[in-house]
Parts: structure tokens; C-alpha cells; sequence
């Protein structure tokens, strides 16, 4: 929309002889598209553009809802980007264009697959079209696909629909050209199976494909709607296989809501794009929300067929309620819409008049929300302290539908979940040996923390499954020098007091090169131990000597320009996500290693817990700190620094010329002074603690909050390990 209260204006200029020729009635069905002029704001003209009629054989023939498709020239797309773009006139509210007003809504809650379209004013090929349209730059192409989803426009879109009979031709012959009409019925088919994928054709026409045509691939499709055609364990077993069922409960919501009536989502056969992406499971697109029905804000909230076989399923069941909630948080309320319905309206597509059904409408549905499934709150109902003498802990409880995910605190990856109720959850947690305090958190859909529960667990199992907080990279040798890369490794440090199992844990990277690498079954890493992953065994031996703990050749490389890589552990758990860069110079290339920094505060590896190793060719199997001498209380050059600071600073305590320097004091990004001191990173020998005092006798460790005018006193304890 313009800025400038005024709708974007535009123009397709057809000759008179192809103007006329496009409405005949007999060309009215034609895809064929005919070279146009298309105008934007009367300033950009592209001319190299073509066009073609767009709306079903209801609308084309009616010049209150056929609209247009504008393809564009390779070289010339329109704004720069757009090859092909979509005039829709059809709104099938009192021709008004009130399904824009749905997509805002489904866009801002987020998670439904559609497009962010604007509202035009469209002057088109006579003279009765001019007005409001909606204007949709990217439709559910190539363009809109590789947005998406990698490799996105591979995959096959598929729009369901009906057939339409066509009966009238010229010379009421089967040959003859068509005109189009409003039919005499039409024929639909449930989403189910109609066959197995050698008998394709009987899918053919209720089952459109959209792209790739040439492919003609329907081995994707025909066994996602046999699946979601299933009843009882059938169906579930085969969606969950198949389909993205919490995406597909959440497509169904916006049109539900707001009343929709000719679309797949209240259970019409037909309107809905299904796409599968490669690799993926099969996702459900909500499509054209012409036409309402707003006169009963009471209307079913489960008028889809297949909804009603998942929420027979208490798992899914809280899933779609809790979809459905999180809609009339997030946009379906007064607030966001009638923001949006009054902004729509200064352009010219009155919308406001639907205010009180919406209204209406969103109080019915938060009442059907708390009925389906009642308010608890989140809280662990098995009795603690819990003793359990394996490496997992099964802890049950009770969630509302606001709980999208359950986690450790401390970490950030949700732990699997299984819902034995709606409201009731059964979770098998990773321990640690002895007694520990394990807190879960209650997360919802837009990843804040809604609720949390301790449970007090002692565990006297002796090996554990590696888990978050158990591992983590201490050495990376990313780009050694020479040719190949052979002497690549990754090397894991068991940074707790427990002997981990490693089985089925693997690495993957998150950029081009491939880096990955599975833990066998049996693998275990004892306390304070290393291992190895590395590029080639025989090159690592060959440069390093036998001995080393290598677990196995890793496949790929690891990117000499640094990249993002995740450890998983058996279940999927992230164990933890780190980047490294190149921004070393003598670990790229020159010889040295990237070395974690032990006594980083910060948990996980990330740019700032990084430096060079203190051995060209780095450390692997082995510490590569640097060694605390001698008495931490001498001071061999008597000049008031012990040994032990001196260690600490990376200062000779030999030469009283090499003393630690002063603090530094900066400006932050924030504009808040930044306090730093010039520590050796290689001296991992002590625990350097930040402390702070307001009266120079009282010492707390540093936790960064202040009085408005008092002061604040800083010192550094350091202490050896």
C-alpha cells in the first residue's frame, strides 16, 4: 500500500483488437496470455509484459470478479524481482476484496504458509474495471517455493479442486469451442485414496498440478491424501509419517475463524494447494476466501473432516486448541482487527461492517477453547525426590495448550514429550550422576517461558548419555596447512564427572561442505576424557604418533571459511550449536589450532571463546594450557605482582619490566561503559572471578546492578584450580 493514504495504481493497455479478443466469450477460458503494457503509479512502464485472464469459468465471463495474470520479460521483472504477479477482483463479500483482511491475520500469528499481498487500484481492459483489487507479487511459484523451503521449487504443488461440466460450445458440439457458465453441478472427491500411483489418472483432475508439469509426479500426493483417507491408528500412523500435522492443524485455523465457506478448511472439496517439499512431509496451503459466511458466529470450529480424525487424538487434539488460541491472542481479536479492517477501508473496500460477527465471533471461540480443554496449570505431578538407577528419569505432569514445548532450563532444545492427555505430559528426562535440581520449562509458540517445575533427582547410574551441559569442543583444526585438509579434526572434551555414552550422538553442519559424522553404538568418553573426530586416521597418526583417542573419519571437510555445526545427541537433542570463523589468521593456514577458552563464562563455544593453540599443529588428545609454575605466592621480580597474577595476565614474574597492565574502560554498543583486562587466554590453570563492592570491604561476586548514584568498586579473584 502507498504511504501516501492512496492505493498503488495500475494499468494493463491492450491494443482495441486484443482487448476485444480476450473477452470474447470463447476466448474467455483461454490461458493463452497476449502482449500487454503494464503501468505502475503512472511512472514505471514495462512493456515487454503479456497477460491473460484469471478466475474460475464462474468469473471470467462476470466483469465484477475476473481479474488478470501479468507475466513479465527475463529482463525486465517487475520491481526488479517479480516475474509474474496476480490482479485478483473476485472478493465474493459484495465483490469486496475482504480476503486480504484474512491473510494479514494469518500473517501476523505466524506459522501458515501464504502470501503478503496489497490492495490496488486497478484500471484495467474496460472501462468497468476500474477499482479495487488485490495484488499478489509472488503466488505459490518457483520464486515463493525456494523462499521457503531449500530446493523448494522441486517439489510438486498440487491444487485441489472440482470438476466443473461445461456444456455449452459453439455448435453444441463436443469439439467445439467452450463458453464458460456457472454449470449444471459439479464433482468432487473426498481427500482419499482413488487408487495407487500406477492409476494416477483417476487423480488427474481433482488433483491439478500447478508446476513441473513435465514431471508429472504424483508419488508424493497420492500417498499423503490415502494417508489423511485412513481412520483410527491407520491414520495416524500413515499422517504422521506423511504429514505435517501441526502445520496442517494450523492452516485450517485463520479461515475457520473468520467464517470462510468455498474452501477446503470448513470442509469444501476443493480451494487448497497441498505441497510436499523435498525431503519433507506434506504441508496444506490455504487457498481463496471469496466467499463468507457471517452470519453465525457460533459456526463450527471443526467443520473439516480430516481435523476431526486428528483431534480424536488427544495429542492433537491440544495441538489444534491450542492453534486456535494462540490465533485469538496474536490477531484475531478486536484490537488487530479492526486496526487492519479500518486501515483496508481508506482505500476504497469497506470492511468495518464485519467488525461485530468478527468480534462475536472471536469471544465464541476463546469460550469453545477453555470448554475443549480446561485451564491447568504447568506443574510436575510425579511425587519427588525421585531416585532412579538408569541414565533417564521419567517425570509426568500437567500443561495447558499455551505450552508448545517442555526444556531443561539451561538448555535450549525441547525435550521429547508425549502427551498421554490433553493436559497431561509424560517426559523421560537425561540425568547426571548424584543429586541434582532439574528445573523444566513450560515454553510457548513464540519461545517465551510460561511456567516452570523443580524436581529433585539422585541418580546412581555410571554411565550417562551425553546430553546438554555434558560436552564440548575444545580443539578444531579447520584448515591445516599444506594440500588435502587430511589432518582436519574436531576434538570433544567430557567437561563433567560422569563416564558418557556417545551412541547414536552425531554431528551436522549447517553449510555446504558436508561435515558430518555418527557415533557408533558403544562409544563412551570417561570424566575430563577427549576424542577425536577426525578428516583421515592414517594422516592424523602419520603427523601426530599413535595413541591417539580417534573415534573414526568424519565425512566432507570442515569449511576453511568457518561455519555452524550442531552435535545431536541420540534422541535429536541438541547437545549444542557453535560457529567458528576464520578470523585467526594463524589457524588458517599458518599451522595453529582454534583452541577453546576454558574459563570463558560463557557455556558454549562461540566467536569469543576461540584462540590460537600454543603449538604449531595444535594439541590433539591433550591440554593445551599453559602449565602453572612454581609458588602461587612468590614474586621473583619484587614487583608487587605474585606469581599467580602474573600467570593469569600472561606477565613474567621474572622481569619486573612485565607486569599486568591496567583495566581498560570503554564505551559498549549500548553506550554503557565496558570494563576489560588483558588476560592470557592460554592460562587455564586458575578461576578468574569478577567482584564488586560499594564501601571496599564487603566483596560479592559481580552481578551488574547498582543504585542511580552510588559507587561501585571492581576487583579480579583470581584463584588457582
Amino acid at each position: 500500500l502507498s504511504t501516501g493514504g492512496k492505493p498503488h495504481n495500475l494499468r494493463v493497455v491492450m491494443t482495441a483488437a486484443d482487448q476485444t479478443f480476450i473477452h470474447t466469450n470463447v476466448n474467455q477460458m483461454s490461458n493463452e496470455k497476449l502482449p500487454c503494457t503494464f503501468i505502475y503509479d503512472d511512472q514505471e512502464v514495462y512493456y515487454d509484459a503479456s497477460v491473460r485472464l484469471k478466475s474460475s469459468e464462474h468469473g471470467r465471463s462476470s466483469d465484477l470478479r475476473v481479474g488478470y495474470i501479468v507475466d513479465f520479460g527475463r529482463d525486465e521483472p517487475f520491481l526488479g524481482t517479480h516475474t509474474t504477479v496476480a490482479i485478483d477482483r473476485s472478493g465474493g463479500v459484495a465483490q469486496n476484496q475482504y480476503e486480504i483482511l484474512i491473510k494479514a491475520a494469518m500473517n501476523a500469528a505466524g506459522g501458515v504458509y501464504t502470501t503478503e499481498d496489497d490492495i490496488v487500484r486497478i484500471i484495467g481492459t474496460k472501462t468497468n474495471f476500474t477499482g479495487a483489487a488485490i495484488f499478489s507479487k509472488s503466488r505459490f511459484d518457483s520464486e515463493y517455493l525456494d523462499g521457503q523451503w531449500e530446493n523448494g521449487a522441486d517439489g510438486t504443488v498440487f491444487k485441489y479442486e472440482l470438476i466443473y461440466p461445461l456444456t455449452q460450445t459453439v455448435g453444441n458440439t463436443p469439439e467445439g469451442l467452450k463458453y464458460p457458465q456457472e454449470g449444471e453441478g459439479v464433482a468432487g472427491v473426498s481427500v482419499s485414496s482413488l487408487g495407487t500411483l500406477a492409476q494416477k489418472e483417476r487423480y488427474r483432475w481433482h488433483w491439478l498440478i500447478r508446476n513441473n508439469r513435465e514431471e508429472d509426479d504424483y508419488s508424493k500426493i497420492i500417498p499423503a491424501v490415502t494417508a489423511l483417507g485412513q481412520s483410527g491408528a491407520n491414520f495416524l500412523n500413515q499422517t504422521n509419517a506423511l504429514v505435517d500435522g501441526n502445520s496442517f492443524l494450523r492452516s485450517l485455523v485463520g479461515p475457520i475463524l473468520f467464517g470462510t465457506t468455498d474452501t477446503y478448511a470448513v470442509g469444501s472439496q476443493h480451494n487448497a494447494i497441498f505441497y510436499t517439499p523435498p525431503g519433507g512431509k506434506m504441508v496444506h496451503i490455504p487457498w481463496d476466501f471469496d466467499f463468507l459466511d457471517q452470519s453465525n458466529p457460533s459456526a463450527s470450529l471443526t467443520p473439516n473432516p480430516e481435523l476431526v480424525k486428528f483431534i480424536a487424538t488427544p495429542a492433537w487434539k491440544r495441538v489444534y486448541w491450542g492453534h486456535v488460541l494462540d490465533f485469538l491472542n496474536k490477531s484475531f481479536n478486536d484490537a488487530y482487527l479492526t486496526r487492519w479492517a479500518t486501515h483496508y477501508s481508506r482505500f476504497g473496500v469497506s470492511m468495518t461492517s464485519s467488525l461485530s460477527f468478527l468480534r462475536n465471533r472471536a469471544n465464541y471461540a476463546r469460550a469453545q477453547v477453555n470448554t475443549a480443554v480446561a485451564q491447568v496449570p504447568f506443574r510436575i505431578t510425579t511425587a519427588g525426590p525421585l531416585n532412579v538407577a538408569t541414565p533417564t528419569a521419567n517425570v509426568r505432569g500437567d500443561g495447558w495448550i499455551d505450552v508448545a514445548s517442555i526444556r531443561l532450563r539451561g538448555g535450549n532444545s525441547p525435550l521429547p514429550v508425549t502427551w498421554t492427555d490433553a493436559d497431561s505430559w509424560s517426559i523421560d528426562i537425561p540425568v547426571r550422576g548424584g543429586t541434582q535440581v532439574y528445573v523444566l520449562e513450560a515454553v510457548d509458540r513464540d519461545g517465551n517461558v510460561i511456567g516452570s517445575a523443580p524436581i529433585t533427582i539422585t541418580a546412581t547410574a555410571t554411565v550417562f548419555p551425553a546430553a546438554a551441559g555434558t560436552l564440548l569442543v575444545s580443539e578444531i583444526n579447520y584448515n591445516p596447512p599444506g594440500s588435502g585438509d587430511l589432518t582436519e579434526f574436531v576434538e570433544l572434551l567430557n567437561i563433567t564427572s560422569d563416564t558418557l555414552d556417545l551412541s547414536g550422538c552425531h554431528f551436522d553442519d549447517e553449510n555446504s561442505q558436508g561435515f558430518s559424522f555418527l557415533f557408533a553404538s558403544g562409544v563412551q568418553l570417561a570424566p575430563g576424557a577427549r576424542i577425536l573426530v577426525v578428516k583421515n586416521a592414517a594422516a592424523m597418526t602419520a603427523m601426530y604418533g599413535a595413541g591417539l583417542n580417534m573415534v573414526g573419519d568424519f565425512t566432507g571437510a570442515l569449511d576453511n571459511a568457518g561455519e555452524s555445526i550442531v552435535l545431536y545427541a541420540a534422541n535429536s537433542q541438541v547437545i549444542f550449536r557453535f560457529e567458528y570463523k576464520d578470523n585467526i589468521p594463524s589457524t588458517d593456514g599458518e599451522g595453529k589450532t582454534l583452541v577453546r577458552v576454558i574459563n570463558s563464562a560463557n557455556p558454549d563455544p562461540d566467536d569469543y571463546t576461540w584462540r590460537e593453540s600454543t603449538q604449531v599443529n595444535g594439541n590433539p588428545g591433550a591440554s593445551d594450557a599453559a602449565v602453572f609454575p612454581g609458588d602461587p605466592m612468590a614474586d621473583a621480580d619484587r614487583d608487587g605482582f605474585n606469581a599467580l597474577l602474573e600467570y593469569a595476565f600472561g606477565t613474567s614474574d621474572t622481569n619486573a619490566a612485565s607486569r599486568p597492565g591496567d583495566p581498560v574502560i570503554t564505551l559498549g554498543v549500548d553506550g554503557k561503559p565496558a570494563i576489560s583486562w588483558p588476560l592470557d587466554p592460554n592460562a587455564e590453570g586458575v578461576t578468574i572471578t569478577v567482584q564488586s563492592s560499594a564501601d571496599l570491604k564487603s566483596w560479592q561476586t559481580w552481578d551488574a546492578s547498582a543504585a542511580a548514584g552510588t559507587a561501585r568498586f571492581f576487583r579480579l579473584q583470581v584463584q588457582k584450580k
